[in-house]
């Protein structure tokens, strides 16, 4: 199957993370690539399926009342 979103993002996460974990601010990172925050939602769920990223923490930021979600590539 084809995922456009979540192909769009990987390569975005890939050319702006360099370091070993990161987040992915939903609501920035829709507006940087012209989707809405659901989409990027269902293409970081597409990522993680796919086994191309996954969560391994989170991050207190101070912005809104729940810890961001840490992320890192996933290479076997």
């Amino acid at each position: 199957a084809h995922h456009p979103h979540a192909s769009a993002l990987y390569q975005v996460l890939r050319a702006t993370r360099h370091h070993q974990s990161f987040t992915i601010p939903q609501i920035a990172t829709a507006r940087s690539v012209g989707a809405s925050p659901n989409t990027v939602k269902r293409a970081i769920l597409t990522l993680i399926n796919l086994g191309l990223i996954r969560q391994v923490g989170l991050k207190r930021t101070g912005r809104g009342p729940r810890p961001a979600i840490l992320y890192e590539f996933f290479t076997p």
